[in-house]
């Protein structure tokens, strides 16, 4: 299956500049070992794509977890007699 997102040329920036940004977005990154810092090499609209993704799939796991935890929940629903 393939999911297409359009963002269309007239909001592209403004979408790209927000969604990484507020994805945590670096325009530069720091080497720790040389102190350096340098241009990110990883543009803002992979970074956005790997962002979603990254969302998708953590919505996924979720779901699932919250599925598996009802499960596990109903299973031991029951009746616990103690004398």
């Amino acid at each position: 299956m393939t999911i297409t997102l359009t963002i269309p040329d007239p909001v592209a920036t403004r979408v790209i500049l927000g969604y990484s940004a507020s994805r945590g977005y670096s325009p530069t990154i720091f080497d720790p070992e040389t102190g350096a810092t340098s241009p990110n090499p990883e543009t803002r609209a992979q970074y956005a794509k790997r962002m979603l993704i990254a969302h998708v799939i953590q919505a996924v796991k979720q779901y699932e977890t919250q599925l598996a935890d009802q499960a596990a929940a109903q299973a031991v629903d029951t009746d616990i007699h103690l004398s």
